[in-house]
């Protein structure tokens, strides 16, 4: 699949997720595992960006079902944690 460095400066960010998921099923057909997806600053989105956080979390909770990505979101406070129970999306925070 050849992907055209335009593409991404056009393309809205549920397409960028769908060719993620793509390259992340050939992935783990190529390697047997499921990649990592890691969202960092998840408070900052949070604050901010809560509309596209929203998109994150809809995105990890597909994915996680179908076994494609495993996303983890990381934050440096507890906005982002109250706000996906808010969502009831199964969490885990580590401290």
């Amino acid at each position: 699949m050849s992907i055209e460095a335009n593409r991404f400066a056009a393309a809205s960010l549920e397409d960028v997720l769908q060719v993620l998921s793509h390259y992340a099923i050939k992935y783990k057909q190529e390697y047997k595992r499921v990649p990592v997806l890691i969202i960092d600053n998840a408070n900052k989105l949070a604050q901010k960006q809560q509309g596209l956080l929203d998109l994150f979390q809809d995105y990890a909770k597909h994915a996680a079902d179908e076994g494609i990505i495993t996303v983890v979101f990381v934050s440096s406070e507890g906005r982002v944690p109250r706000r996906m129970m808010g969502k009831s999306i199964m969490f885990m925070v580590l401290f």
